[in-house]
């Protein structure tokens, strides 16, 4: 998702990521990988089942006016397109 960010970001796109996995995990990874997003995690899944989400990874797209718009649960190969054309049509509102 770090390129998606970068390439959308002066649009407005702002990817914020929400996980259940245990901190220590999910910093090391986001250090390996020197990423640069916003990680809030959520082991007790408080906010995701706020946003209806119950299984992450997800992406949960949020519209301009701040309310849901859309979301899409797991990542694989194809996630980085799906994704692509949502944040498309969400910055065309």
């Amino acid at each position: 998702m770090q390129p998606i960010k970068d390439e959308y970001r002066e649009k407005g796109l702002e990817i914020i990521n929400l996980s259940s996995n245990p901190e220590e995990v999910l910093r090391s990874l986001w250090e390996d990988e020197d990423l640069t997003q916003e990680l809030f995690i959520d082991e007790d899944h408080d906010v995701s089942s706020g946003f209806g989400v119950g299984v992450t990874p997800a992406g949960v797209f949020i519209g301009k006016e701040g309310s849901v718009k859309e979301s899409i649960t797991g990542w694989g190969k194809d996630s980085g397109e799906e994704f692509k054309d949502k944040v498309e049509k969400l910055l065309e509102e």
